[in-house]
């Protein structure tokens, strides 16, 4: 029998559930010196002058953004994100304005960047999903003739590069995440590059306000992340956790698909929220320093199974892949594809016992509670109900890479037909 693989997988969960257990026995979660010693370790690694850990990626975002921003100046940012990430712009004091991405890899389009003509753009926020770098070039010159500071959300590609340097190096500042389910995992938690050193000042001095992270608030995002990840161990995931999976996705169970809901909180926020407030302890630094270089081997991996798909999905008509510059590197976090009709490539999957899912991401230029800043963007708005995420971690398997896509191919070649629980296509 063959064993189904997660769509994910958690890194470093050995390391992760040791040194916090050592840390509260030892009382060490807030004492040491390992802080600064990752922070200079991190900022050689990528080639940085400066990093600083932050709550979280998006509170990182926030942070930079204060630095800034004017009151009331306008943020470029792609549509196609998290919603939280443009509520941090909000609470920042600035205005989203959206920009149309590129279909492929659904990145801010350079091109439409170029159209903005507003004069009070105070930063251009650029996002790097799925291991892939944008288009930095064209961007990088746009905003150094305007004089507008770029901020990288980097926090899906730690490890991608562009130009022979490490995205989140190449603005003003990058923003990098922890969390569990990224290639470096310190059960929560994110870092902010920069080679200025006026904002990384700023930086430790607003984090200097806040408290420190608590052992109960860690212990509980680790209790959640041992949850999660004996549910994707095999066997239990196999025999336990994916017919479960499956039995919503091929009956359109709700319950059971709300317990894979990423974001479902859609408010607009004005403030962050009070529980973002806390600092990064020296016990997720120590947890840090033991991944950090294991990061370039793990990607290695991950481009390998990123190139596989692309090798054998490359002729599939009306399947919309990524393509990565020849100036990027691609470490692949996902590999995401883009299909008419998601769900029923979903269910597809889910009968032949692989899985997958739909990218969590809205076009947030048309979401009710951003609507005061509406604009049409009919890319974002495709792509946001196109994408679909196959896994690429590194002991997902070549083989199982090769199962993918020939479950791909076989449902485009059948035609795309609807799932109704009686047709099969033949997968060997």
């Amino acid at each position: 029998m063959q064993l189904s693989k997660p769509r994910t997988r958690f890194y470093a969960c050995g390391t992760v559930y040791r040194q916090f257990l050592w840390d509260v026995l030892a009382q060490s979660i807030h004492r040491g010196d390992d802080l600064p010693k990752f922070e200079a370790a991190a900022a050689q690694h990528f080639g940085s002058a400066h990093a600083v850990t932050v709550p979280m990626a998006r509170v990182g975002i926030y942070l930079c953004l204060r630095y800034y921003l004017q009151a009331g100046q306008l943020v470029v940012t792609s549509p196609y994100t998290l919603a939280e990430v443009i509520n941090m712009i909000v609470c920042a004091g600035g205005t989203p304005r959206f920009v149309d991405i590129d279909r492929n890899n659904a990145h801010l389009d350079p091109e439409k960047l170029a159209q903005c003509t507003e004069d009070n753009i105070g930063a251009i926020l650029v996002t790097h999903l799925h291991g892939i770098p944008a288009d930095m070039r064209p961007i990088l010159e746009i905003a150094k003739a305007r004089g507008i500071p770029v901020i990288e959300d980097a926090a899906q590609s730690a490890g991608a590069k562009y130009d022979g340097r490490y995205v989140g190096t190449l603005g003003n500042a990058g923003v990098f995440s922890f969390g569990i389910l990224k290639q470096l995992n310190s059960i929560y938690g994110g870092m902010v590059l920069t080679d200025d050193a006026d904002l990384a000042a700023f930086l430790r001095k607003e984090l200097a306000e806040f408290a420190p992270v608590g052992i109960g608030t860690l212990a509980d995002k680790l209790a959640y992340l041992g949850r999660n990840h004996f549910l994707t161990t095999n066997p239990i995931f196999s025999l336990g956790t994916f017919p479960l999976l499956r039995h919503g996705v091929l009956h359109d169970v709700d319950w059971i698909n709300r317990l894979v809901t990423v974001e479902t909180d859609l408010r607009l926020k004005h403030e962050i929220d009070h529980w973002y407030r806390h600092r990064f302890s020296a016990s997720q630094a120590r947890m840090l320093q033991r991944q950090l270089p294991h990061l370039a081997k793990h990607d290695q991996q991950r481009i390998k199974h990123g190139q596989a798909y692309l090798e054998l999905l490359s002729d599939v008509p009306d399947l919309v892949l990524p393509k990565v510059s020849q100036k990027g590197q691609a470490t692949f976090a996902h590999f995401p594809v883009q299909v008419s009709d998601p769900p029923n490539l979903l269910r597809w999957f889910n009968f032949y016992g692989q899985d997958v899912v739909i990218q969590h991401f809205s076009n947030c230029a048309e979401l009710p509670c951003f609507r005061d800043y509406r604009r049409d963007c009919p890319v974002a708005a495709e792509v946001a109900k196109s994408m679909v995420l196959m896994p690429t971690y590194p002991d997902f398997g070549m083989h199982n890479v090769r199962r993918n896509a020939q479950i791909v191919r076989k449902y485009f070649e059948a035609g795309q037909p609807k799932f109704d629980g009686t047709n099969r296509l033949q997968i060997d």
